[in-house]
């Protein structure tokens, strides 16, 4: 397959912090899958950045070790946005690159570049549930002039002990019911308590909503494929998750094999090719 020659100027980023030091038995095995679609879709190995608290190699690809302090112990998914303000803080994420950040289970279905985003005049762009008025963080294109918002986003979580999700909401709301109820898309309504976070007054100019192909998790798949980009750009699943999806099946049948409600194989061929080799079928 032809390199992407416009990747150059982004970065693609994926972070675990682990207690143990080590990947869970899932991510032994995906954290490879990773790293293999993205060298098969055009990615240089000098253009992943895998950031982990312990020493870990694959395919010519050696993982940047960070600090254990990283790790969030009351939601470990904002162990994402920890690692992302300490990656500004060591001076590494640079000026004038696109930074794609996706979590472990965020696959890359085809090839994506920086134009396509059209992101010149914001400093983040990530995706929306679909349907629910919630951010999702498992996928997020940002650039160095960003630094604050993940910085805001950190002191919300860790100040309240909650989901990054819910606290870029409450930052881009201004309303901190998103921080303080135990399920704000459901019971807030029209009810606002303004949050005013100081610096945050113009966030929703910096901050841009970008489709749902780049983070696609299936739920309410017929609505949310409808409006999705196609080729699909990212598909967001547990591998080993044996558990049932929307569509009575499990989450493999519904992505690799099209066991889902419009009947629709959401993994390219090339990505279905890298989880067969590791015994995935």
């Amino acid at each position: 397959m032809a390199l992407n020659k416009k990747y150059n100027k982004m970065k693609n980023v994926m972070i675990y912090i682990n207690p143990r030091k080590d990947f869970d038995e899932e991510c032994k095995v995906t954290i490879k899958i990773q790293i293999e679609n993205s060298l098969d879709l055009g990615w240089e190995r000098k253009d992943i950045l895998l950031v982990t608290n312990f020493p870990y190699k694959h395919s010519g690809i050696t993982a940047l070790e960070v600090s254990d302090e990283n790790y969030s112990p009351f939601f470990p998914p904002v162990s994402k946005i920890n690692t992302i303000v300490d990656l500004f803080e060591k001076g590494l994420i640079e000026k004038g690159q696109l930074y794609w950040f996706h979590d472990i289970d965020v696959y890359q279905n085809v090839t994506i570049t920086e134009s396509e985003l059209e992101l010149d005049d914001v400093d983040l762009g990530l995706c929306d549930k679909g349907r629910m008025p919630r951010w999702g963080t498992g996928s997020m294109f940002f650039k160095e002039s960003s630094k604050d918002i993940f910085v805001h986003i950190k002191e919300v979580a860790n100040r309240f002990k909650i989901n990054e999700e819910p606290a870029l909401m409450a930052l881009t709301t201004n309303n901190i019911l998103w921080a303080t109820e135990t399920r704000p898309e459901e019971t807030i309504g029209n009810h606002i308590i303004p949050f005013n976070v100081v610096g945050t007054e113009n966030i929703n100019e910096r901050v841009k909503k970008i489709n749902i192909s780049y983070n696609f998790a299936g739920w309410n798949i017929r609505s949310v494929y409808g409006i999705a980009v196609k080729p699909i750009k990212a598909v967001h699943f547990h591998p080993f998750n044996t558990d049932l999806y929307p569509g009575s099946c499990n989450v493999l049948d519904f992505f690799m094999y099209g066991k889902n409600k419009i009947n629709t194989v959401l993994m390219s061929e090339s990505l279905i090719n890298v989880f067969n080799k590791y015994g995935i079928k």
